[in-house]
C-alpha cells in the first residue's frame, strides 16, 4: 500500500524498484518494502534513477539519494533549475544524462561527480518550453514528448531534443487542449507503447485520449490524431 490516488512513477536500479506516489518516496528490493523517512527527501513528485542515484523533485529543488544508502539524502547535495525559476515537474533520464522537466523550460544535466550535487547543467542543451505536468512528459525514442509550452504559449504537443522542440500536435488536437484548464492537462498522463514496429504515445486526456504514431506520421506527412 502507498500513499496517494493519482499516478504514480516508477523507475528501477540494479537492485531496487522506486515508486513515487502521494508525494512520497517507497523502494522495493523483493525482500522490503520500505518508505524512505529522512526529512531532508522532502516532497517526492516523481523519480527516475541515474547513475546509482534515485533523483527525485519536489518541485523547486532536484534531490539525490546517497549512493551508498538510497534511504538517505544529504541536504548539501540539492540542485535546481538553472536557466528559468520555474517550477519543476517532472525528472527524466534520456541516454544517461538527467532531464529536469520544468513548466516553462527543460534542463540537461550531465554526471560531473564532486562532493556536492553531482550533476552539471550542460549549457546550450535547454529547450525553453516545458511540460504542464509530472506525468505529461514521457521520454519517446531520443526526445522528450511532453504537453505544455513557453511562456504565454497555448498549449500544444512538443518533441523536444538537442536544445530545439518540435510541434507534433494537429490543429484539431491543440483545439481540444484549449478546451481544459491547466489544472486538468496537469493531471492528464502520457505513455509510450511499442509494438509490432509502431512507438505510439498515447496522450490521456480528462474526455479523450489522443494518439501520435511517429513511424505513420512520418509516413503520412501528418502528426498525432485524436481518438475516443
Amino acid at each position: 500500500t502507498v500513499e496517494g490516488t493519482g499516478t504514480a512513477s516508477m523507475t528501477y536500479s540494479f537492485d531496487r524498484l522506486a515508486i513515487a506516489s502521494g508525494g512520497k518516496l517507497y523502494l522495493w528490493n523483493s525482500a522490503s518494502f520500505v518508505e524512505v523517512t529522512d526529512p531532508d527527501l522532502g516532497e517526492v513528485l516523481d523519480v527516475t534513477w541515474v547513475d546509482g542515484y534515485f533523483v527525485t523533485t519536489d518541485g523547486t529543488s532536484i534531490v539525490v539519494t546517497e549512493l551508498s544508502d538510497p534511504t538517505q539524502v544529504d541536504p548539501l547535495k540539492y540542485g535546481s533549475a538553472e536557466v528559468d525559476p520555474d517550477p519543476v515537474k517532472a525528472i527524466l533520464k534520456l541516454r544517461n544524462e538527467l532531464y529536469a522537466v520544468n513548466r516553462h523550460s527543460i534542463e540537461t544535466y550531465q554526471n560531473v561527480g564532486g562532493t556536492g550535487f553531482p550533476f552539471q547543467a550542460i549549457r546550450g542543451a535547454q529547450i525553453h518550453r516545458g511540460s504542464v505536468g509530472t506525468h505529461t512528459a514521457v521520454v519517446y525514442k531520443d526526445a522528450i514528448a511532453f504537453i505544455g509550452g513557453g511562456r504565454n504559449e497555448a498549449p500544444a504537443v512538443w518533441l523536444g531534443a538537442n536544445g530545439t522542440s518540435q510541434k507534433i500536435s494537429t490543429r484539431e488536437i491543440e483545439e481540444v487542449l484549449s478546451t481544459y484548464t491547466e489544472a486538468e492537462l496537469a493531471a492528464s498522463y502520457m505513455e509510450v507503447q511499442t509494438a509490432k514496429g509502431h512507438d505510439t504515445i498515447m496522450i490521456h486526456l480528462p474526455k479523450v485520449t489522443a494518439c501520435y504514431d511517429g513511424n505513420a506520421s512520418q509516413a503520412m506527412g501528418q502528426p498525432g490524431r485524436e481518438v475516443a
